[in-house]
């Protein structure tokens, strides 16, 4: 743990602020376990340390750090969510993935399912209104590629491979491959241009220095 985490388990907001201040990077340290300062925060509960990681987040426009996840796969949401912390989960709401999936396949609402809850569970009341859903109705309403290509064509992609799109495509795809590789080879020959510029600079100003070393002796 870093100092970050350590003061993020505690409500000694102030100093955690100093902290985010003094070392702005520090809000991307992890555990060993793979936790945020915000992971820290919600496990112990810290609502006002959560806040101001929060805001710093917010500010510094690192909101996608919401969404990292622990060695479980579990993001903030999934905290909140199985700790029952439903002002944490309506500050996360419209920031992160509300139907993430950890690395047991549950979402937050399968969370909210095995914690046996009511119709009137706030938690729950919450995430139905950001339309989360369970793992098993998000699988349902969604195609994968192996179920996709295990249909027969429909006739609008018979009728592409008739009037010879997919050739045409793949031309594209070449002369797009083409010019990237192009642009590389052009960053590279900048690159190096640079590189050699800054190297006869720094020869260049210490050839100066020396023979005004020489002039004073």
């Amino acid at each position: 743990m870093t100092p970050l985490h350590y003061v993020a388990q505690t409500e000694n907001i102030d100093l955690l602020a100093e902290l985010l201040s003094a070392c702005p990077s520090s809000i991307e340290d992890l555990t060993v376990r793979c936790e945020t300062a915000m992971h820290v925060a919600v496990k112990n509960g810290r609502l006002s340390a959560f806040k101001v990681l929060l805001g710093w987040l917010r500010r510094a426009n690192k909101e996608e750090i919401l969404k990292w996840k622990d060695e479980d796969g579990n993001t903030v949401l999934h905290i909140a969510t199985f700790t029952n912390q439903p002002k944490v989960v309506e500050l996360l709401i419209g920031t992160v993935n509300v139907n993430a999936k950890n690395f047991n396949g549950l979402t937050a609402m399968d969370m909210v399912h095995l914690m046996g809850d009511s119709k009137d569970s706030e938690v729950g009341k919450i995430l139905r209104r950001a339309k989360a859903k369970t793992a098993s109705k998000i699988s349902a309403s969604s195609t994968s590629l192996a179920q996709f290509l295990f249909r027969d064509l429909t006739l609008i992609e018979k009728r592409d491979k008739y009037f010879g799109v997919f050739g045409q495509n793949k031309k594209k795809s070449t002369d797009g491959i083409r010019n990237i590789v192009l642009v590389v080879a052009l960053l590279i020959a900048i690159a190096t241009y640079q590189m050699g510029l800054s190297l006869w600079r720094d020869d260049f100003n210490t050839t100066i220095q020396n023979q005004r070393h020489q002039n004073r002796r």
